[in-house]
């Protein structure tokens, strides 16, 4: 558990200079710690999205160069053992959570780290590894299998269940463009609060596309010789200015 002395140091004025900057990264570490620190259960808590939650404007029309100002992050939650998505608001000026408001029946986006874990659970799945065995793949470690949103249809069966319907592909080798080899008609289902597999639907062998689709060095040795010289200047320079995160021209 975290404890407020865990606390990174809140950005000072030198680091932030206007209401709207952006949060930290010790901002954003912050936040989290606040949260950590208050929050009794945070096992199987994601931090969705961790974001400046934007003051007043009547504050930032106010605002002053050089004077202090109140900052706050924007947090949502999903709590992957309940289900529930929460949206709070983390006050960094005064170290507490200054509002938690649970949503119920939605689904945040989905997150990178679900990516990894579902196309792990993906190749630990035997129907899915037969699956794609069917279809010549042997080494499961060349295959991508990315989940996408499964939508909501108010079926029973799914409810409170974090459903997607993943897309796979598969490598000829580990750095070959995976995207362009799609493996049709298998498709794991999987929950991502549990990161199960749920069920493969198999709609019948599809013969995967011959050839690679490689466009980076490693892969192409004959480049074009015919391209000619492009030049974009300003020799009076750019016709704006940037200050920190503010652009003015």
């Amino acid at each position: 558990m975290t404890t407020t002395q865990d606390f990174p140091k809140v950005s000072s004025l030198d680091e932030v200079q206007h209401p709207l900057e952006p949060l930290t990264a010790k901002e954003i570490a912050a936040s989290v710690a606040i949260i950590c620190n208050q929050v009794k259960q945070i096992k199987h808590l994601r931090f969705v999205t961790v974001a400046l939650n934007e003051p007043p404007k009547s504050a930032v029309t106010s605002f002053k160069k050089g004077t202090a100002f109140n900052r706050e992050a924007f947090v949502i939650l999903l709590d992957n053992s309940t289900g529930v998505l929460a949206e709070v608001v983390v006050s960094l000026t005064n170290k507490n959570i200054a509002a938690w408001k649970e949503i119920a029946d939605v689904q945040p986006s989905i997150m990178l780290d679900e990516f990894v874990e579902c196309e792990a659970a993906g190749k630990a799945s035997p129907e899915f590894l037969a699956a794609i065995k069917k279809r010549g793949i042997i080494d499961p470690e060349l295959v991508i299998v990315a989940p996408w949103s499964a939508g909501n249809f108010g079926i029973k069966e799914e409810a409170g269940q974090r459903i997607v319907r993943a897309l796979c592909w598969v490598r000829s080798s580990p750095n070959d463009n995976g995207y362009a080899r799609p493996i049709e008609g298998v498709i794991p289902v999987g929950d991502l609060n549990k990161m199960a597999v749920l069920a493969v639907e198999d709609y019948g062998v599809v013969p995967l596309p011959p050839q690679p689709g490689n466009y980076s060095r490693e892969f192409i040795t004959d480049y074009r010789k015919d391209l000619k010289l492009l030049d974009i200047i300003q020799p009076d320079g750019a016709s704006f200015q940037v200050e920190g995160h503010k652009i003015s021209w």
